[in-house]
């Protein structure tokens, strides 16, 4: 387990995060800032944050960053579409928004919470993590299934986490769909061409013109027991369809967090005009 000394002051990226979720919640309706609860790392206490998006009566799509540290795209990604992008939608759909899900992993510098533990492995049926209690609680909260679910991630190597092959060096995303759902196919189509993997085999996993079918996996041992958010969801049927995108972590930051709010604000368009 890493060995964190107590956090008394808020690292620069924590700030900064801290600082435009302020902003958003001064904006006032549609948009509403609030915790889902907290969890206690190295003597401090830090909040989980959640922001909706929109009419509660609405269609819901759920839309989550952070899980990791060293992934900071896609939490810049999401910021960005809420400050920008989250109302033009709101006619539609309400969206219930996770920047940050592992804080403390955030603030510390660790892909792991500061526990030591990867919350994005953690999405069993008796998980008793802090993090993946409080979150798998407020999704809950809404009794109907999710039109969708978009986590987002990036391919980032560290020394206390390596991936089982080459890291691909373009967009791609995992797809847990019902057969012959176009969702994912119809957004890596929206994205400019020379953005997205073509490779046919990303650690093992085939993929297509960049999406990975995940649902294989859902039989498989491992996941029957321990598994991802996008799988945990899509198995419990809580989502129609659940995705996880990626992007390299060896393109500059502005360039990976732009697109992944290019994705996301492509997947909730497609969700509106095409009423999938």
């Amino acid at each position: 387990m890493p060995d964190f000394a107590p956090v008394n002051r808020l690292s620069p990226r924590m700030r900064e995060l801290e600082r435009r979720l302020d902003l958003i919640r001064e904006k006032g309706a549609p948009f509403l800032v609030e915790n889902y609860g907290s969890v206690r790392h190295a003597g401090r206490d830090f909040a989980l944050h959640r922001v909706l998006v929109g009419s509660l009566e609405k269609p819901r799509v759920a839309i989550l960053a952070g899980f990791h540290r060293h992934e900071p795209a896609g939490v810049n990604g999401v910021l960005d579409l809420l400050e920008h992008d989250a109302s033009t939608f709101i006619k539609h759909l309400t969206l219930e928004v996770y920047p940050c899900v592992n804080p403390s992993g955030y603030e510390g510098g660790t892909r792991m919470t500061m526990a030591g533990v990867d919350l994005n492995r953690q999405f069993g049926p008796r998980s008793d993590v802090p993090e993946v209690v409080a979150l798998l609680r407020s999704l809950a909260s809404y009794p109907k299934r999710y039109l969708a679910v978009l986590d987002n991630h990036q391919d980032v190597e560290e020394a206390d986490w390596k991936y089982p092959g080459p890291t691909p060096d373009c967009f791609y995303l995992y797809a847990s769909a019902p057969p012959g759902d176009h969702f994912a196919a119809d957004i890596v189509a929206s994205l400019p061409a020379e953005s997205v993997f073509r490779g046919d085999n990303v650690y093992g996993d085939r993929c297509i013109n960049g999406v990975i079918d995940s649902t294989a996996n859902l039989a498989s041992s491992p996941y029957a027991q321990s598994c991802d958010l996008e799988q945990h969801m899509f198995r419990e049927d809580r989502a129609i369809r659940c995705l996880a995108f990626e992007t390299p972590g060896s393109w500059p930051l502005d360039k990976a967090a732009s697109l992944h709010r290019t994705a996301i604000t492509s997947a909730l368009r497609l969700l509106v005009t095409t009423k999938i």
